[in-house]
């Protein structure tokens, strides 16, 4: 089993190294990005990230392509010394700017609320940019605290409502440091239905065995004669159920095998038993996401 580790715990001074070593014999963009993905998917995965979330060249709302994107973090490789000019970082500025817009989209009518939680970040192997969204106005800067000697490069800035630009700044120890600090707050799925099917729906593993162990301490809570919270939670949900139904539940009763095969059930299940273990877990899912959002 492999120990999480935190951010300070990550040697992100040799990382800039093998960045920087990369970068010096690279040509393209493509050439940095296939070398520099898996180290930095590497140290991701070492502070806890789920990188099997990332989607490589993921279409925007647009289709637009996006090199790697960690849940609310977009990752955009250029060739070596793209940040080093003015054009370059105007270029880069409104590419980054443009994908999360667009990616955006997808949250309506939330968008605001998906940039506000978005990072945009470009490198190329020499310099790192980092593009955040804010609706109110504050005092913007990188995460870790400014050390004095970093005063000219980590400055802090007042904020207008809109997208604000940090860097580019040199591949070092310390903008890698934020680059974690910043994938560690947006390395997770967005809250899209697309996404939250795909974890938490009736083909996942996770989804089969809570509904299946729902199910049997239901069955199991009936067939005692003594009280119980399981049952006192299901007869009450079942007058509310029948109530909402009425007659529907004859229809229901000739899927009731079908749905319990999405589960991954055996046949012969009892359709109410079954549905509240189904209504259960996705009310408690619903509970834990709204703690989380």
């Amino acid at each position: 089993m492999t120990i999480k580790k935190e951010y300070w715990q990550i040697n992100t001074a040799r990382i800039a190294d093998e960045i920087r070593s990369i970068a010096s014999e690279a040509h393209t963009e493509e050439d940095l990005k296939m070398r520099v993905e898996p180290i930095l998917r590497r140290a991701f995965r070492d502070i806890g990230i789920d990188v099997d979330i990332v989607a490589y060249e993921k279409a925007t709302a647009l289709r637009a392509k996006m090199d790697a994107v960690y849940g609310y973090l977009i990752i955009e490789y250029k060739a070596p010394g793209k940040l080093a000019t003015s054009s370059g970082q105007r270029e880069t500025q409104k590419q980054l700017q443009r994908y999360l817009e667009e990616e955006a989209i997808k949250h309506r009518p939330q968008e605001e609320a998906f940039l506000e939680k978005a990072i945009g970040v470009s490198i190329d192997g020499q310099k790192i940019m980092f593009v955040r969204y804010t609706r109110s106005v504050k005092m913007v800067g990188t995460p870790i605290h400014i050390t004095p000697d970093q005063q000219e490069v980590f400055v802090e800035k007042a904020a207008r409502p809109g997208f604000y630009f940090l860097g580019p700044y040199t591949i070092s120890r310390d903008s890698l440091t934020n680059l974690l600090i910043f994938v560690r707050a947006a390395g997770r799925r967005p809250l899209t239905a697309k996404d939250l099917s795909e974890v938490f729906g009736p083909e996942n593993e996770v989804a089969q065995q809570a509904v299946s162990e729902i199910y049997s301490a239901v069955m199991r809570g009936q067939r005692l004669s003594a009280p119980s919270r399981v049952k006192a939670f299901f007869n009450e949900w079942d007058r509310i159920f029948g109530v909402v139904y009425g007659q529907e539940l004859e229809k229901a009763e000739k899927t009731a095998e079908e749905t319990a095969s999405l589960y991954k059930m055996p046949g012969g299940v009892r359709l109410k038993q079954l549905l509240f273990g189904i209504h259960t877990y996705y009310a408690f899912l619903m509970k834990i996401i709204l703690k989380n959002a």
